[in-house]
This record gives C-alpha cells, sequence and structure tokens, in this order.
C-alpha cells in the first residue's frame, strides 16, 4: 500500500513549530471513529508509546574539584546519574488553565475567563536499587553534608577545608545541570527534553537499621527527590538533539557485543583431568573403531 504523502507534515502548520528532528503526524488525515475506520490512511492514526527518558550530566557540581580524587567523583556521579538508576520520574512540562467565571443567566451556565496559565512543575525522582557498601548512599550524604549544610554545625562542610575552603558558598558549588530527553522511536529526533539545573537532593533516603529475624533480608530501594530549575521549548529540543548527536551508535547493537569472558580462567583449566573436554578426548584414544 502506497503511503499517502500528507501524513506527515513536515514544515506546515504546528509541524513548522517544532523542534528537535521529529516530523509530526498530519491530523487533517486519516480517522478511526468516523461513519466507518480509514484504513487507507491507517498511518495517521499510529499511537504514540513513549521511550525511556536518557539523562546527561552537563555540570556536576562544584565542589567535586575541590574533593581529594575530583576526577572519581566526576566519574562517579556522572555513572551514577547516567546509568544506575532503576526508574526516573518527576519529569513535567503540561499546561494548565485558570479560570474564573461569571454566571450566562441563570441556568447555571459559566463564562470561563482564562485569567492564568502555568506549566506543571518539575520535581526530578531517581530511585536506585543501592549497590554493595553503600556508595550511592555515601555519596548523596557527602554531597549534602558538605556543599548544603551539616545537620550539627549547620554549616556546609566546605568550610573545614582550609586553605581550599571556597570564598563564597552559590549554588554553583553544591548543584548540578542535567539534561532530561526523550528520543523517538528511531533514536533519531526528541520528543520531549528538559534542562535542569540547581540540582541537589532534597534528602539521602532513610538510614536504618532492623533486627527481624522472623523476615527475610530485603535489597535497599532509594527513591531520592532533588531540587531543580528546569527549562523546556524547542531551544532546549534542539541542544538535546546537539548532544544525543555527539553519541555515535553505529554497529551499536546489544546482540553483536563481545562476550564479556574470553577465556578458561587458569584454575579452571588447572583441572585438566575433568570436565567435558578431558571426557570426550579420553573416549576418542580410547576408541577401538578403525580412525577416520
Amino acid at each position: 500500500m502506497a503511503r499517502n504523502d500528507q501524513t506527515f507534515l513536515g514544515n506546515a502548520a504546528y509541524g513548522a513549530m517544532s523542534r528537535g528532528g521529529v516530523d509530526v503526524i498530519n491530523l487533517a488525515e486519516g480517522g478511526f471513529f468516523g461513519w466507518s475506520p480509514d484504513l487507507a490512511n491507517y498511518l495517521s492514526d499510529q499511537g504514540y508509546v513513549r521511550k525511556p527518558l536518557e539523562l546527561v550530566v552537563i555540570e556536576s557540581p562544584k565542589f567535586f574539584t575541590l574533593m581529594p580524587n575530583p576526577e572519581q567523583w566526576q566519574a562517579s556521579f556522572r555513572n551514577m546519574i547516567e546509568r544506575k538508576p532503576i526508574r526516573v520520574e518527576g519529569f513535567q512540562a503540561g499546561l494548565e488553565v485558570q479560570t474564573d467565571d461569571h454566571a450566562v443567566g441563570g441556568s447555571n451556565e459559566m463564562f470561563q475567563e482564562p485569567v492564568n496559565v502555568t506549566r506543571t512543575r518539575t520535581q526530578p525522582q531517581l530511585t536506585y536499587v543501592e549497590r554493595y557498601s553503600r556508595p550511592i548512599q555515601r555519596l548523596h550524604d557527602i554531597w549534602i553534608r558538605y556543599s548544603i549544610m551539616d545537620p550539627e554545625a549547620k554549616y556546609a562542610m566546605l568550610a573545614t577545608l582550609g586553605n581550599r575552603a571556597p570564598l563564597d558558598l552559590l549554588a554553583d558549588w553544591r548543584s548540578a545541570t542535567i539534561l532530561a530527553y526523550e528520543p523517538n522511536p528511531t533514536h533519531g529526533g526528541i520528543e520531549k527534553a528538559w534542562l535542569t539545573t540547581n540540582w541537589y537532593p532534597l534528602e539521602t533516603g532513610a538510614i536504618e537499621g532492623v533486627r527481624d529475624l522472623t523476615e527475610a533480608a530485603s535489597l535497599n530501594r532509594l527513591t531520592i527527590p532533588y531540587a531543580g530549575i528546569s527549562a523546556v521549548g524547542n531551544g532546549i529540543n534542539v541542544f538535546a538533539q546537539e548532544i544525543m548527536n555527539f553519541t555515535n551508535l553505529t554497529n551499536a547493537d546489544p546482540f553483536n557485543k563481545a562476550a564479556f569472558v574470553r577465556e578458561i580462567a587458569p584454575d579452571v583449566l588447572a583441572a585438566a583431568n575433568a570436565g567435558f573436554k578431558a571426557d570426550a578426548e579420553r573416549t576418542g584414544a580410547s576408541n577401538v573403531a578403525p580412525q577416520a
């Protein structure tokens, strides 16, 4: 079946007002709920399936530069944000219209006058499964105590670094800038994007100890909310497209990824008289049939 060349808007109407490498479906074509479904133009009614967000660290908290081994802080922070969360949520961009109403006659009908428009606020929240030795919670604990405030002293512990202590405590010392974007189904364009600055944790997650020998032990799942000021719009989508294009996906097929081990361990090889290989070779050596 030939594709209708009007399926996508291209640079017409609301399609021309969208940026981020995504061509927009033309709502003037197709429809399943008229007199009968328009199957000749069924492509115009293909549904939108949301893809997972991808996070990219744009700027890290500046206090990392004052800590021992700053490059390790940078690498750990970037990997934690970009590759460790099991769930990312709280990114919002919906518009809400507030109205003030006045009566239309006495029938209880109302004339609704728009008086304000707001955007639903983004409040990022990342969920992690804590790793062995609690590195995620430890990093957040130091992040809060050193760059925001210690619970006892009521000052950021950056003040204890002697001649390395900063001369101010502006927000860039404690906060990061994070880009979150949703690629389109081809991973070639941007459906939605958020650029969030002043990103810092609002808690470490519960740090607690429990003893109950009648219950099974459990993993520690941390859901950590973060502060942030977010921007959305075509300019953010264009930036997200540039950042996404920075990653080269050529030949990045996980199915073709090299095996994560490349040889038999020496201690296993040392058990030379055990296993499948030894059994097969013993069988071959004792075979009474003529050799091929």
